[in-house]
């Protein structure tokens, strides 16, 4: 069995030193960082033995993905740069 937490990726040094297996990280912070932001997460996460093996919160709540105001180029142009981010985190889970 494996012991995963859902927090910032500022928590993963701590999160590993008491025995944490992975960190669940969120998709829509990830996908709001920029750049700098995000590779810096990225390197430190390759730093550690823990990892980001899953990640919750798909979708912004201000991105509609229903209805009239769902906007499917917005939708796609997000999805892809979210789920490159996870896939370069090594994310194997979206919940």
């Amino acid at each position: 069995m494996k012991f995963g937490v859902c927090c910032g990726f500022e928590m993963a040094e701590l999160l590993e030193k008491i025995g944490f297996d992975y960190i669940e990280g969120n998709v829509t912070v990830i996908s709001s960082m920029d750049d700098g932001e995000f590779n810096a997460v990225a390197e430190k996460m390759d730093s550690l033995k823990i990892r980001c093996e899953a990640s919750c919160c798909l979708f912004p709540g201000e991105l509609k993905v229903v209805g009239p105001d769902a906007d499917m180029g917005k939708i796609a142009a997000y999805l892809d740069k979210a789920f490159a981010r996870l896939e370069r985190l090594g994310v194997e889970s979206v919940v």
